[in-house]
């Protein structure tokens, strides 16, 4: 007899012949192919969350006592030690506590706000002068230090942040070469003049 390999079939063609189709399945995997709920074989099965498991899969049809299931008297004290649990008294000081330190962070947030609105006429006046203000003059080391960053900068082609350590390497290699060629301007300058001298 052909017939469709689903799973109506299989509990149909098995349930006709009142017998176990010889599949090589394991007897767990067979019932619950059939649609039966498993038996309880071994000792690991027994534990509470192989019959919680169970009971979510199956419910009240798995045959379990529901006591079981629950925790008992030890896991709950062990629940309290890892501080899974807070008697209420705790739980409403901690709460009136939180409510206070709130509350005293937002009346000093207020103040600052008021504080900050008498002042307010003041800084924005302050502001709006340091805008129209002419840009403070600039010490000697700061324009020297430009115009270092300009001549690299013309020298290299790109510009980089005199913060990076390339810049030192940089600036060096510059000098290294800018000190070559003033050698090399002297020896010319010497040569004609030795020229000069003896024509």
């Amino acid at each position: 007899m052909l017939w469709r390999r689903s799973l109506a079939g299989v509990r149909r063609y098995s349930s006709e012949n009142k017998k176990r189709i010889p599949s090589g399945l394991k007897e767990i995997h067979q019932t619950q192919i059939e649609g039966g709920i498993p038996p309880l074989n071994y000792e690991q099965q027994r534990d509470k969350v192989w019959l919680g498991r169970q009971f979510g899969r199956y419910g009240l049809a798995a045959n379990i006592e529901l006591g079981k299931l629950w925790p008992t008297v030890e896991e709950i004290n062990e629940i309290n030690e890892l501080k899974f649990y807070r008697p209420a008294k705790e739980a409403v000081e901690l709460a009136q506590k939180i409510a206070k330190e709130e509350e005293a962070r937002k009346r000093k947030h207020i103040e600052t706000v008021k504080k900050n609105l008498q002042d307010y006429d003041k800084v924005l006046s302050e502001y709006k002068e340091s805008l129209n203000a002419p840009p403070a003059e600039k010490t000697p080391e700061e324009l020297a230090n430009e115009r270092r960053m300009q001549e690299i900068q013309e020298y290299f082609g790109y510009w980089i942040d005199p913060s990076d350590p390339r810049f030192e390497v940089m600036l060096k290699q510059k000098e290294a070469e800018e000190a070559k060629a003033e050698k090399m301007a002297k020896k010319e300058e010497k040569k004609k003049r030795t020229v000069a001298a003896t024509s």
